[in-house]
C-alpha cells in the first residue's frame, strides 16, 4: 500500500457520496481505474490510489486526496467535502 498523504483522514471516507466526479467521470477524462456501478463509482484499485496514474485518453495525473483538489479551486459543488468545509 502507498502512504497516506499528510492530513489524510480515513474518517472522510464515510462522507463520500461516490459520485465520481472528483476522478474525472463527468469532464471526459476519468481515471483509468474508475468503474461505474449503477448510479455510483469506485475506484478498482482504491487502497493504493494515491500517486501517478492516466486517465482512459491517457493523460497523466496524480491522485491525491480529494481535499487537496478543493482547496486548489476544485471540487464540484454538490461534493460533501466541498460544502462541508
Amino acid at each position: 500500500m502507498r502512504p497516506r498523504p499528510a492530513g489524510y483522514d480515513p474518517n472522510d471516507e464515510d462522507r463520500c457520496r461516490r459520485c465520481g466526479v472528483c476522478c474525472g467521470a463527468t469532464d471526459g477524462h476519468p481515471c483509468e481505474h474508475l468503474v461505474r456501478n449503477g448510479k455510483q463509482y469506485r475506484c478498482e484499485i482504491y487502497p493504493y490510489r494515491f500517486g501517478p496514474h492516466k486517465t482512459v485518453t491517457g493523460r497523466h495525473f496524480t491522485c491525491v486526496p480529494v481535499r487537496d483538489v478543493i482547496r486548489t479551486g476544485g471540487g464540484h459543488p454538490g461534493c460533501v467535502y466541498a460544502t462541508d468545509e
